[in-house]
């Protein structure tokens, strides 16, 4: 028996180094390739040299002063089932402080009491392991629940994602809460988040319009004596106008909103007038009535004599779901009633909010976000650590290429060796021509819908497709860059990661004619046009790459080992929201030790705890009595 254990083992090991090697060596590989292309690809898109005064001069222009306030926002989550109960936590931190910007240099001061006063929101939920399913979508398809009965406790939940909900929602309040303070001090936020990729995740989670009706909490949540329906979660769902921007553009999925955020004013217009508008060709009006048609059907525009305007029930929705996106956030964050934790009223008492409610308010909280970012003028930055986006290889590049913007085009035998992400993309490139490319150094900013798009070269060089079921997400919103900050003064080649970084658009400094690139996309019968965000070093950078790298350079020095070039404000605010959760845990086995010795729960509690916990329990009190 021992000979046949040590000889499946043996194999095991073989099997496990031979597999390591072919993985170095095809690593070792992908790097050779990432420093052939540098010279003729990425050197015409990599910025180095940002300058201090420049950035203070950009700071003045934007916050109308050299001196703003910052925060940096983390959250933390945790869950751990307690006897037939499982407990939530989530909750999210704030490290504020103030930035000066000078002509030699940016001063950062943090906030003493950071810690001490423990700036953040954070909420507990207990539930019932039985109740999961009826909450969490993720645990069981919504049209499906009895199939939930299949699965095991411990499978519930390890899958639940309630808890990831909460501390999403909260961060995101958190930063809400901030950025439309009275006084208006905080000028700069920054989120340990992937901002278009969060915005691009939640819009998928909250589209399957058929299922709202059977999960959704949030509807029929009365605000002002008006009771919230399904028509105002659609129209919420992309409410984003910036018409400065262009933003939603006309096109697609975004017609719709478009066309209703144009309506807004109380205008009253023909389908015709609609199109000339939106700068719609004449040739797609027939598209315009269709939209218009479908609005009709669904109560949402009202027709009188061949011109739309909005119904009256939804002239001032937004401003409904505003009020109960905070009132619901305040109950979950803000208020410890007798009512219990994530529920709102309903008909018949109180209804628990499900994953995909969540999902909503949380959405809603990201588009409340960018409209108040747009009314101060706040800087939103996302940083992004250990990414493993890989747009950029996959998209930009190629893209690029097409449109003839490197001397010579993409190789594609050199293309398919580089490594799979961005980050080892940039992180070799970088490494191994360590003579070249000096830190801190960024790509230049491109419009992030250019992670959902590849090119139809089929249709020409500047034709356009979205990279799934042809959805390309709306431009002239974020822009995408990436950064390393540092490097060691007694050997170059050791530097520190490569972070992704995104930013929102803002107008008047962004999406300017120069800074648009136009490409075409054939949805459905029409082609349109997709005008996105595309820097290179020969047009100029954003005036606002400058101070947002300048700021970023600045938070990034430090002596404790455990930045290593990563945002120190970030990492405080993660310092923050790991203290707390420790906290937390610490609430929970001190429940969990009540529930166990109160006298009148004793009787109960054998049946309360699930097999697994008693026979951990057994054991742990064996291996104590056997302990010398």
């Amino acid at each position: 028996m021992a000979d046949g254990f040590a000889s499946v083992l043996s194999q095991m090991e073989e099997t496990l180094r031979r597999g390591a090697e072919r993985q170095i060596k095809e690593y070792k590989e992908r790097f050779v390739s990432a420093e052939k292309i540098y010279e003729p690809i990425l050197s015409s898109l990599v910025v180095e040299g940002f300058d201090y005064s420049s950035a203070a001069e950009a700071a003045q222009a934007f916050f109308g002063s050299k001196q703003v306030r910052f925060a940096g926002i983390d959250g933390t989550e945790y869950s751990k089932p307690i006897f037939d109960l499982v407990v939530f936590f989530g909750g999210a931190y704030a490290c504020t402080g103030t930035i000066s910007f000078g002509n030699s240099g940016i001063e950062v001061e943090y906030d003493v009491d950071s810690l001490e006063q423990s700036k953040g929101i954070c909420s507990c939920v207990p539930l019932y392991v039985n109740d999961l399913p009826e909450i969490d979508t993720s645990i069981a398809p919504p049209d499906g629940l009895e199939g939930a009965g299949s699965l095991d406790e411990d499978r519930i939940v390890t899958n639940s994602e309630i808890a990831n909900r909460i501390m999403t929602f909260a961060e995101f309040f958190l930063a809400l809460k901030l950025a439309s303070r009275p006084e208006g001090d905080i000028r700069v936020i920054l989120m340990d988040r992937t901002l278009s990729g969060e915005l691009g995740s939640l819009v998928y989670d909250t589209s399957q319009r058929g299922l709202w009706k059977r999960i959704s909490a949030l509807i029929g949540y009365q605000v002002d004596g008006t009771p919230i329906d399904e028509n105002e979660l659609y129209l919420s769902r992309h409410r984003i106008c910036n018409k400065r921007l262009g933003t939603l553009p006309p096109r697609g999925d975004y017609l719709p909103y478009a066309v209703l955020h144009l309506l807004e004013d109380g205008a009253t217009m023909e389908a015709v007038q609609i199109a000339e508008a939106l700068g719609i060709p004449k040739s797609s009006v027939k598209r315009v009535e269709k939209t218009m048609r479908r609005l009709k059907s669904r109560g949402i525009v009202a027709d009188i004599l061949g011109a739309y305007r909005l119904s009256e029930r939804y002239e001032s929705y937004w401003q409904r779901v505003k009020k109960m996106v905070l009132e619901v956030g305040e109950s979950i964050f803000e208020t410890a009633g007798d009512s219990p934790c994530m529920t709102v009223p309903a008909e018949q008492g109180r209804r628990y909010l499900t994953t995909v409610d969540l999902a909503f308010l949380t959405l809603f909280t990201i588009n409340m976000l960018i409209e108040e970012c747009w009314r101060r003028r706040i800087l939103l930055v996302g940083i992004t650590k250990d990414t493993a986006a890989s747009d950029f290889k996959r998209h930009v590049l190629p893209i690029l290429s097409n449109i003839g913007a490197f001397e010579e085009p993409l190789d594609p035998g050199t293309y398919r060796s580089l490594p799979n992400t961005d980050r080892l993309l940039l992180q070799a490139a970088s490494l191994m021509n360590h003579d070249q490319v000096h830190p801190p150094w960024a790509l230049v900013e491109y419009d992030s819908a250019l992670k959902t798009i590849v090119p139809d070269a089929a249709l020409g060089p500047l034709a356009v497709r979205g990279a799934i079921r042809n959805k390309i997400i709306p431009e002239r919103l974020m822009v995408k860059s990436y950064v390393q900050l540092s490097m060691s003064a007694h050997d170059p080649m050791f530097r520190s990661n490569v972070l992704l970084i995104d930013r929102l658009v803002h107008p008047g400094f962004d999406a300017q004619e120069h800074q648009l690139c136009r490409f075409v996309n054939q949805y459905g019968g029409a082609r349109e046009a997709v005008d996105v965000i595309l820097h290179t070093k020969e047009r100029g950078i954003s005036p606002l790459q400058n101070p947002t790298m300048s700021i970023m350079c600045s938070m990034s020095g430090s002596k404790n080992p455990e930045l290593l070039a990563h945002n120190k404000t970030l990492f405080v605010a993660d310092k923050v929201a790991k203290w707390n959760n420790r906290r937390f845990r610490e609430m929970v086995r001190a429940t969990a030790s009540w529930i166990r010795t109160n006298p009148d729960l004793r009787e109960f509690v054998f049946y309360m705890s699930s097999f697994r916990e008693r026979r951990s329990r057994i054991e742990y009190a064996r291996r104590s009595r056997e302990a010398p």
